[in-house]
């Protein structure tokens, strides 16, 4: 069973995109295109459709997916430098994670990797000896011994005995298995002699209760030197895939590796944590350096030697696994040897394309102003390490408050200092039509029905509205004043009445792929929109976008006249 950790679990041997990116089975570029947006968005999409997968997975998805949307290959012709990598590294052989790094060169002396072990004191208490918890005891042997009996109570072992017989060992009586060891017979001979006793206690407990361990690599010749790191005795990590030599009874085993993941059928899932250290889960983290071969070295060397048959075998177990139900996202055709595979994961590319398409059409940039035109951009988001946007044509206009001083580069041409400046982005145009308010907020507004084009126009409406009352004979309805001068009733103000400024700058856009320099201003469509007869405002109502077109109605006809047929008429000859 997998260990109790909380996280999403994995098969043994899987990894992601950029750990097979270091292995070099899989790369960040593409055969298919060079723009480097479609080569970010196809690896991007590839990498986090295949997500963690073992080795041929990953190598499979690279050679379809970059091969495009046109290509259908067949097994055979899918064996390349990345597929014969990923079928060596699916001989469980190649792992990742921390190991000791083998290009620092060791001094050769006393290199071993195990443990200094020195017994506690030996005591006695009511007939039963006992391993003392302190390196001396008051009433131990140690005060006793000789020194050659002494040191006999220190030795050196390898790692493997350590966690085999002391570190991780089940047994109860694992200390007194070291005591029936040949070297510690004299120390068991002794103790039970002078205390008149061959009864022992049974402890238990950690290791370090009883004896006192420190791992040791052994001395190194270069212990002097600060100019020398050795790297057995002063090992460095190294992060990454490699292959462990196979050691039998301390022996290097020529050209045979360690299996460092297992799959099939029994193998427990594990966690990425496993995945990403797999030295250390197999216990070959703090291997010696001799042992370890870097991936990076070796690895098309084993590419040119593996069978094309072996290859084969796994590609094809590879797209097994990806035309499954669960996986899906190779699509076959046919069968057997003449199959075809193609990746599915295509429907992106149209609209990328035409993306690109628009944003790069004359080489737009944003706030670049024509023909009364904004090139704006909306809807940004970051893509794949590309920002992908939208852009659309506004009402746009120079920016007059513009400090074109602080937006200046220097160069030296021909020996002089040239400044040039760069143009004022454009800025958003405001396109105003004014509106008559009724009312106070207090009591509620209404608005007139009609749209002014200029203030001026609008307040002279207002003003009318007390000259027409006049001469149709009106008064104050409050108190009434007389105008002696004129001989006439003074009016008061129509104070309800008041001008509202309304820009629909906003109502009007076009799509990226107009082309304002050939069309009208905006301005002019403006115009059109709100004044224009209903054959000028179809023409401008025909450029704008889908979501400008929601804010304008067509103006409707009134009174139209019917065209006459006309009446046959007989004519005389």
């Amino acid at each position: 069973m997998a260990r109790q950790r909380r996280g999403k679990i994995y098969r043994q041997g899987q990894q992601n995109w950029d750990a097979f990116v270091e292995a070099g089975i899989v790369e960040n570029d593409v055969f298919f295109d060079d723009d480097p947006i479609v080569t970010a968005h196809a690896i991007g999409k590839t990498k986090d459709t295949i997500g963690y997968c073992w080795p041929m997975d990953a190598a499979v998805a690279y050679t379809l997916a970059s091969a495009g949307p046109n290509a259908a290959l067949t097994s055979k012709e899918m064996v390349n430098q990345y597929t014969r990598m990923a079928a060596v590294m699916m001989s469980q052989t190649v792992g990742y994670g921390s190991i000791t790094d083998p290009r620092i060169e060791s001094c050769g002396h006393d290199e071993i990797n195990g443990y200094n072990i020195e017994m506690n004191d030996v005591y006695c208490v009511g007939g039963v000896i006992k391993i003392s918890s302190k390196t001396n005891h008051p009433d131990g042997l140690k005060a006793k011994m000789s020194d050659e009996m002494r040191d006999l109570m220190s030795f050196r072992v390898t790692k493997r005995w350590a966690r085999k017989n002391i570190i991780e060992s089940a047994r109860t009586n694992k200390y007194m298995s070291i005591l029936l060891t040949e070297r510690m017979k004299p120390i068991k001979q002794f103790a039970e002699e002078h205390f008149g006793t061959d009864k022992w206690q049974n402890q238990t407990g950690s290791y370090g209760s009883y004896f006192k361990v420190e791992q040791t690599f052994g001395e190194c010749a270069w212990a002097d030197d600060p100019e020398k790191r050795c790297a057995h005795h002063s090992p460095e990590d190294y992060y990454g895939w490699a292959m462990v030599r196979k050691e039998e009874e301390g022996e290097i085993v020529p050209n045979r590796f360690v299996k460092i993941w297992n799959r099939g059928k029994g193998v427990h899932p594990v966690y990425s944590k496993w995945n990403n250290d797999m030295f250390s889960e197999r216990r070959l983290d703090d291997c010696t350096p001799n042992r370890v071969i870097l991936w990076d070295r070796v690895k098309r060397g084993l590419a040119h030697t593996i069978d094309e048959k072996a290859v084969i075998k796994e590609i094809n177990a590879a797209c097994r696994r990806m035309t499954a139900r669960n996986f899906n996202v190779i699509r076959k055709e046919g069968v057997r040897n003449k199959a075809t595979y193609t990746w599915k994961e295509w429907e992106w590319l149209h609209h990328l394309k035409a993306w690109i398409a628009q944003t790069s059409k004359k080489n737009r940039k944003e706030h670049d102003l024509v023909n009364g035109w904004k090139w704006t951009k909306y809807g940004s988001k970051m893509s794949y390490g590309y920002e992908i946007a939208n852009f659309k044509w506004v009402p746009g206009k120079e920016n007059d408050n513009y400090d074109a001083t602080m937006d200046k580069s220097e160069q030296w041409v021909d020996g002089k200092v040239v400044i040039t400046y760069a143009n004022p982005p454009a800025v958003v145009d405001e396109l105003n039509v004014y509106r008559i308010k009724s009312g106070s907020r207090y009591y509620g507004a209404n608005y007139l029905p009609w749209t002014w084009k200029t203030k001026e126009e609008t307040q002279q409406y207002i003003d009318f509205q007390s000259m027409l009352a006049s001469r149709t004979n009106a008064v104050n309805s409050d108190t009434r004043s007389w105008d002696a001068s004129t001989g006439q009733e003074l009016l008061c103000p129509i104070e309800l009445l008041s001008i509202e400024k309304q820009n629909v700058a906003g109502k009007i856009e076009m799509d990226m792929s107009q082309m304002p320099e050939e069309l009208p201003s905006s301005r002019e469509v403006f115009e059109a929109l709100m004044w224009g007869n209903p054959q000028e405002f179809d023409a401008a109502y025909a450029l704008l976008n889908d979501a400008s077109k929601k804010h304008w109605d067509r103006p409707e006809i009134e009174n139209e006249i019917e065209e006459s047929e006309g009446e046959e008429v007989a004519i005389a000859a």
